[in-house]
């Protein structure tokens, strides 16, 4: 299970395909869509129930029709 989890959160984080991760981890093509599926699945189940958005009250009143927004931001630094 902590292969599969691990397959899981690299499809997520780098993108890769099916293929690829097929490839990299020496199992079937089909399998590897399974694994990502089931865990895809059981994550929805036990965090779906999860409340991460703010109560009614407290959302945008002056706003009526925003109901989320989500702020992502990437910066990129170098350093020496």
């Amino acid at each position: 299970p902590i292969d599969e989890f691990f397959l899981f959160l690299v499809h997520l984080s780098v993108g890769l395909t099916e293929r690829d991760l097929a490839h990299r981890f020496n199992i079937h093509q089909s399998a590897v869509s399974r694994i990502i599926t089931t865990w895809a699945k059981f994550l929805h189940a036990i965090l779906g129930s999860v409340r991460i958005w703010m109560s009614e009250e407290a959302e945008f009143q002056d706003f009526p029709d925003t109901h989320v927004m989500i702020d992502c931001i990437e910066l990129r630094c170098q350093t020496p």
